[in-house]
């Protein structure tokens, strides 16, 4: 009777072609999980890239101390103490952003000369903000 009935489900096996139809389903889920993967990772990593308001931000900070007459774009990139007042008012939001985002590091560029030309212009947005880094730390990494 038992040997009836496994030669019954394996000729049924054969028949539906079941075998690989589960191999094809596997290999669809197993797609699914790379496409979704994939989507998660490019969102995360879109999600730590995003800095406009950061930027922002900073570039109303230069604007508020220029107004001030706090720094000049003209000696701005000279020393370190011209630049200072810009990164101590700089400094919280760049902190912010570092605990907040899933990165390792940000950077603040002074930028007052036109890249192209070479000459100083009021066009050219006194600061840019980056990301340094974007893969986060590992948790073997972070810091106790």
């Amino acid at each position: 009777m038992l040997a009836v009935e496994f030669l019954l489900l394996t000729f049924a096996v054969h028949v539906t072609r079941l075998g690989p139809q589960l191999n094809q389903n596997a290999e669809d889920i197993l797609a699914m999980q790379v496409d979704n993967r994939s989507r998660y990772l490019q969102s995360i990593f879109h999600d730590a890239q995003e800095l406009t308001s950061l930027s922002d931000t900073i570039n109303g900070l230069t604007q508020q101390l220029l107004d001030e007459g706090e720094i000049s774009l003209s000696t701005l990139d000279s020393s370190s103490d011209a630049a200072y007042p810009l990164l101590e008012a700089a400094a919280q939001e760049l902190i912010s952003t570092l605990r907040i985002k899933s990165v390792t590091g940000v950077f603040l560029i002074l930028n007052t000369h036109d890249r192209i030309s070479g000459s100083r212009t009021a066009a050219c947005p006194p600061s840019t903000c980056g990301i340094l880094t974007r893969m986060p730390l590992p948790p073997s990494a972070t810091p106790t």
